[in-house]
């Protein structure tokens, strides 16, 4: 049966259109209508608007795919078409969502929407409360992993120049850190060698990765000269904190 009903504006959940649309009714209050098609052969996957019919009055109820459509979507949907506004109050009244084509009835039918609507804000207003109190534990959740990155740097750093000042091995990207944190400035091509080819150095020696062409060190072991100069300058080695 060729009928308009309302539903949802394709690609909008804002706004409620009257459309024509082929509705197949199980009963007088109760139908479907192919609402898109999944393409050949898969025609179990297409998607399908549960129609409601209150007098004169149409209303897509629900959506779902052609697999999961069953007798009791039916039933469900011609037990609510004869009792909607009990039905609405139950979902109000158990602060289940209300879809908006509800809304569009009500008002097609000359009933009160006003409770709806408000019902419907109340619940937007929830969900935002959630999706911004969601937010902010990310945030808090972020900041104290940052937090905790920062000391255990901290920690791996200290612990680096202790390594270092006895004359041990420190893992290259320690050393790097080192060299940030006391301001030793390295050439590009002196970087570049550190990070693709070196694995740990130490004061007097420079471990590099195996399997990888022995490039020039004259810059690296420049870099450890002038590292080991800045720390015999900072003097002490700072305590290293618990954690």
């Amino acid at each position: 049966m060729r009928i308009k009903v309302l539903r949802y504006a394709a690609g909008r959940d804002d706004r409620i259109v009257s459309a024509f649309e082929n509705v197949v009714f199980e009963t007088p209050q109760a139908g479907w209508y192919v609402e898109s098609r999944a393409g050949a052969g898969r025609c179990g996957m297409d998607t399908i608007a549960l129609v409601e019919r209150v007098g004169e009055v149409a209303f897509v109820a629900d959506v779902c795919d052609r697999n999961t459509l069953t007798p009791e979507h039916i039933r469900a949907v011609t037990d609510e078409a004869l009792h909607l506004r009990q039905r609405m109050q139950e979902r109000i009244d158990c602060g289940a969502w209300i879809p908006l084509p509800y809304v569009a009835a009500f008002e097609a039918l000359g009933w009160d929407a006003a409770p709806l609507v408000a019902h419907r804000e109340k619940v937007l207003r929830k969900r935002e409360e959630i999706k911004r109190s969601y937010r902010e534990r990310q945030e808090r959740a972020a900041e104290q992993r940052l937090r905790e990155e920062q000391v255990r740097r901290q920690c791996r750093l200290l612990q680096g120049e202790a390594d270092f000042r006895a004359g041990r091995f420190v893992r290259v990207d320690v050393f790097l850190g080192m060299c940030a944190k006391h301001k030793v400035r390295l050439h590009p091509r002196t970087l570049g060698v550190l990070c693709r080819h070196i694995n740990k150095l130490s004061v007097t020696h420079i471990a590099e990765k195996a399997g990888i062409r022995s490039p020039r060190l004259d810059g690296c072991f420049e870099a450890i000269r002038r590292l080991e100069g800045k720390l015999s300058v900072a003097g002490d080695v700072p305590t290293i904190p618990d954690g």
